[in-house]
């Protein structure tokens, strides 16, 4: 007696989304990353069509971290406490081909940064380095609901 494989079929398809602005586009962004458009589980393909592969982006903080482990700080002696060349280093080091920002400085716990700090942050990463951008709060609602739009004003056009 064999035994059949029970296959169950997706009928949905996850939204595809482009990060990233190109000159051409009214950007400055020297690339774009296009993902999701999948219609099955990642790497099931003989259940569905997966158009973008998986990307991965670099994680940097608009602060140093305090908690973090030497193992995971040594890879950026040196610019943990300066954003700007983290993301450089990030870059041109590592060779990253996304960035995702996250503005842990604007936390009430961790400095409750203003606005106007945050949005200068992304302002200064955007013009050092040329790949996509993704900007995260810090996950205090009250206070991303006053930063985000700040930061997003400043990085109008690139498609963060």
């Amino acid at each position: 007696m064999g035994v059949e494989l029970v296959k169950e079929k997706w009928s949905n398809t996850i939204n595809t989304v482009t990060i990233g602005a190109t000159k051409e586009e009214g950007g400055t962004r020297t690339s774009k990353v296009t993902v999701g458009g999948s219609s099955t589980l990642p790497y099931l393909l003989e259940e569905g069509q997966m158009p973008n592969p998986p990307v991965i982006a670099m994680e940097l903080l608009d602060i140093e971290p305090v908690d973090w482990p030497q193992a995971l700080k040594e890879p950026f002696k040196g610019v943990l406490n300066n954003p700007v060349e983290w993301a450089k280093r990030c870059v041109n080091e590592y060779k990253a081909e996304l960035l995702c920002l996250k503005l842990q400085g604007i936390h009430p716990d961790f400095g409750d940064a203003p606005a106007d700090k945050a949005a200068a942050c992304v302002k200064s990463i955007l013009e050092a380095v040329g790949v996509p951008l993704i900007v995260l709060g810090c996950g205090n609602d009250e206070k991303d609901n006053l930063v985000l739009p700040k930061c997003s004003e400043v990085a109008k056009g690139e498609i963060c």
